[in-house]
């Protein structure tokens, strides 16, 4: 079908599937201009998520070699991670701390780092702001 409707095209004939073909072809277009559009209003935080700082309890120790158990003064270690929360699920947090460029012609936002805490070891997660960037030489 599409061999006839190219043949009516280039003799001039304008058949109802050449026009049905015409428009879904425009629409397809318009449709695909206009995501790409919405992308690149999308702002960093709706691309890759929110900007957290989090607090978790980890563990510690793992000595490499034989030691006496008298002495042992066990507590949690409480740590700090900072990154763009790419997961937020009930049982895990994932954070990213490194993100490439926003707006790099032809790739899309990439991260590296990521990080899985699990929601049971998270003591607190505080939003981060960013503001102006400054550009340092």
């Amino acid at each position: 079908m599409r061999t006839a409707i190219t043949k009516s095209r280039a003799k001039g004939i304008n058949t109802s599937a050449s026009v049905a073909l015409q428009e879904r072809e425009k629409r397809s277009r318009l449709s695909l201009e206009n995501a790409r559009e919405q992308a690149r209003k999308k702002t960093l935080h709706e691309k890759v998520g929110r900007l957290v700082l989090i607090e978790w309890l980890d563990s510690y120790g793992c000595s490499a070699e034989w030691q006496p158990l008298e002495g042992c003064d066990p507590a949690p270690m409480k740590c700090r991670s900072v990154g763009w929360l790419v997961g937020d699920r009930k049982d895990c947090k994932v954070i990213v701390p490194h993100i490439s460029q926003d707006g790099h012609p032809g790739i899309p936002v990439q991260g590296c780092g990521d990080m899985t805490i699990p929601s049971s070891a998270i003591l607190r997660v505080v939003d981060l702001t960013y503001g102006k960037v400054r550009q340092i030489n």
